[in-house]
């Protein structure tokens, strides 16, 4: 316990050094179309470089900045940095793509359209060029507040992204209202894919349903699925 306390301690200062002194990096997950082969948008993912414990696991620090607040201020560094990061690439020609940042459970309690308004004019790119992600548990609590946040952004050209659905308990009449593009099935349901018939089940449903409301549907797996068409 003493040394749980110790540990929690040092990351917040840590984290609150580092936050000043530049230490925290972002890196690019891509998104492929499986049909094209050809990437389609990016996942922007927070990186805590330490100056003196090298790279630490998100899993470690993520859980101290959001206990502590610490993850507002990292987010709103990872958002504006990334938007810079965008418009630094469509300077250079790369256009075809948009990237996706994740909200916190932290972050989408404040005032994310105004965030968002005030960053995108900084950096001169089009809201197409960002995505915003929401898992599906923060999605569904609060639900009125949380849709009538999301409708306050630019949500014509925004891309807004449910992330890690199908482990909640989504309605689907509070999908079609939350006005969304694109469904991102969790990883529980692919990495067995092929060995579990309720797994090929639900996905199938999912994509059913999704192709239904018009969405976009993404996977989350590392893992090739060879009989991921359904």
């Amino acid at each position: 316990m003493h040394q749980n306390a110790l540990r929690f301690i040092e990351f917040k200062s840590g984290m609150q050094t580092s936050l000043a002194d530049g230490d925290f990096e972002v890196h690019y997950q891509p998104i492929v179309d499986i049909e094209s082969n050809k990437l389609i948008s990016m996942e922007a993912l927070v990186r805590w470089h330490h100056p003196e414990k090298g790279m630490v696991s998100p899993a470690d620090f993520i859980p101290v900045a959001e206990e502590t607040g610490l993850i507002l201020p990292l987010s709103e560094w990872v958002l504006r940095t990334l938007c810079h990061q965008i418009a630094t690439g469509h300077a250079n020609g790369y256009k075809d793509f948009w990237v996706a940042v994740n909200l916190s459970a932290r972050q989408f309690e404040t005032d994310v359209p105004r965030l968002v308004r005030s960053i995108l004019p900084e950096s001169a790119i089009p809201p197409s060029a960002l995505g915003l992600e929401i898992t599906e548990g923060i999605a569904m609590k609060n639900v009125e507040r949380n849709i009538e946040m999301l409708n306050e952004l630019p949500q014509r050209c925004l891309n807004i992204s449910i992330d890690d659905f199908g482990t909640g308990y989504s309605s689907l009449a509070y999908l079609k209202r939350f006005l969304l593009n694109t469904l991102k099935i969790d990883r529980s349901f692919i990495i067995d894919i092929e060995e579990n018939p309720d797994d090929q089940e639900i996905t199938k449903a999912i994509i059913a349903m999704g192709q239904k409301l018009n969405l976009k549907l993404w996977r989350k797996s590392w893992k090739r699925v060879s009989s991921w068409k359904y």
